[in-house]
């Protein structure tokens, strides 16, 4: 409470803009109460608190959320756990994940998956054909010539659903390893095990949040390294 932790910190100035009473209450900005509190490393952390900061709750809700903080101060393990995961890297771009899994899938057109899974069955085809010495191997490079043109004219498609990924992709392994540890964690409070439950599959399968995004992470990083090898990115 010395004041050393002023101005070394995120303020979170940005949610002042529009309350009525937050800069009169030093709620936001340098040596705030919202500096003082910020140990969050996602934006959605952030903007959770700075909601706490500027809005009521009901009695009953305030009394959920200290319960929670009262199960969580005893489990040092798991906050300072926590805190590792959290710390590979800066503030997450949370807000650009949710918007992005909320967004509808950019799906091709049937026939142009029928195309290019063609595509893949004539080159293996052609390659065997090759190795087994039926076609010369000028056939194979003829058609990968052909396969180019088919790929590169899909190239800008592809280009945008890749940079819209992007950027998101980058907080997946820390979500998921995050998820992974509250899912093994178990919890008495109900806000924290509403949270833990949040994590089931809604269908009721076996499979994980954690493990699902897991496996998110890895397809977008195989397709992220087979486009950089197709078109040199």
């Amino acid at each position: 409470m010395a004041g050393h932790w002023a101005g070394v910190g995120r303020d979170g100035a940005v949610f002042a803009e529009g309350h009525p009473y937050a800069r009169d209450l030093d709620l936001f900005g340098r040596a705030s109460l919202f500096e003082l509190l910020n140990t969050a490393v996602t934006e959605a952390g952030e903007s959770t608190l700075a909601d706490w900061l500027k809005r009521g709750a009901a009695l009953g809700e305030v009394r959920a959320r200290q319960a929670a903080v009262d199960e969580l101060r005893a489990r040092l393990d798991l906050r300072e756990e926590v805190a590792v995961i959290a710390a590979e890297g800066e503030i997450s771009r949370t807000g650009s994940l949710a918007r992005w899994a909320a967004s509808p899938p950019e799906a091709f057109p049937p026939s142009v998956r029928s195309l290019f899974i063609a595509c893949a069955i004539v080159t293996i085809a052609l390659t065997l054909l090759g190795y087994f010495d039926v076609l010369p191997w000028t056939a194979l490079i003829a058609w990968l010539f052909v396969e180019g043109i088919v790929v590169w004219n899909w190239r800008h498609a592809l280009h945008g659903i890749i940079e819209r990924i992007g950027k998101p992709a980058d907080d997946l392994k820390i979500l998921a390893a995050l998820a992974d540890r509250i899912e093994r964690e178990p919890f008495t409070a109900p806000r924290l095990t509403a949270l833990r439950g949040g994590l089931k599959s809604p269908q009721g399968g076996a499979e994980s949040a954690s493990r699902a995004i897991a496996r998110l992470e890895q397809l977008v990083s195989l397709l992220e390294g087979s486009m950089h090898n197709l078109f040199f990115m």
